[in-house]
């Protein structure tokens, strides 16, 4: 690849052979290679996320083309809304393809994943603004867009998507409850509070998926370490 991730690849491997890798580097996430390994898994991450995100929007409009034709009652704002809902559908699919453009190229900066569920979580709150609001069937993917953010390996964009998502569901109440301090609510308090919490709590759930297998991934290397320390000592008596 002669895009910046191949020099970033690139680089890491001179440094890798420029010195040796110590426990303490693998506990501080500076060795360099599980920096090239974590960095490999979050560029096949994004390929599978996209992957599956263009899949699912596949999936949700062909329901919306099912509701259209079976069960719409045929009202101007049901079609008003199929006309939006395939706007941004091939908004997505947009998207989807260039992501997968850009990764073919190897171009796969840093902010690209941020950018990609910033998309995701923007297409998906307007979306559902458009259609019932909180009360949309659609709220149900902000979990979804969370549990993708696995597949990335960065504790960081779990949590940009999880407060994303809680930013997105308050548009959606304040959209049609402008009024949060009266006493009439089109949402009420206690599905708000449940929905918040339930967002919030996948995400807790997510990241110690995260961190659990960082401190997996971090004792196998260190035990790699030593085993390879223990080899060299024993070639070295052999020797002696």
């Amino acid at each position: 690849m002669s895009s910046s991730l191949a020099m970033e690849f690139g680089d890491a491997k001179l440094n890798l052979d420029q010195r040796m890798e110590s426990p303490t580097a693998i506990v501080e996430g500076t060795s360099p290679r599980w920096f090239i390994a974590h960095r490999w898994q979050e560029f096949e991450g994004e390929g599978r996320a996209c992957l599956i995100r263009l899949v699912l929007v596949i999936l949700f409009y062909g329901s919306q083309l099912l509701h259209h034709w079976l069960w719409s009652e045929g009202l101007e704002v049901d079609r008003l809304f199929h006309r939006q809902a395939t706007w941004i559908s091939a908004l997505w699919l947009l998207l989807s393809l260039s992501i997968v453009v850009c990764l073919k190229r190897g171009f796969f900066p840093r902010w690209l994943k941020y950018l990609a569920t910033l998309l995701d979580l923007i297409l998906l709150t307007l979306l559902a603004s458009l259609g019932s609001g909180p009360s949309s069937p659609l709220v149900l993917i902000y979990f979804l867009l969370i549990v993708l953010s696995l597949l990335r390996f960065s504790v960081r964009l779990n949590w940009f998507t999880t407060l994303g998502a809680v930013v997105g569901y308050m548009i959606l109440v304040g959209k049609t409850d402008p009024v949060w301090f009266d006493p009439d609510h089109s949402t009420k308090p206690i599905v708000q509070v449940v929905t918040l919490l339930t967002i919030l709590a996948t995400g807790f759930g997510c990241d110690q998926v995260l961190r659990s297998i960082d401190r997996f991934a971090d004792a196998i290397e260190k035990v790699a370490i030593q085993r390879k320390a223990t080899n060299e000592k024993t070639e070295q008596i052999g020797r002696e």
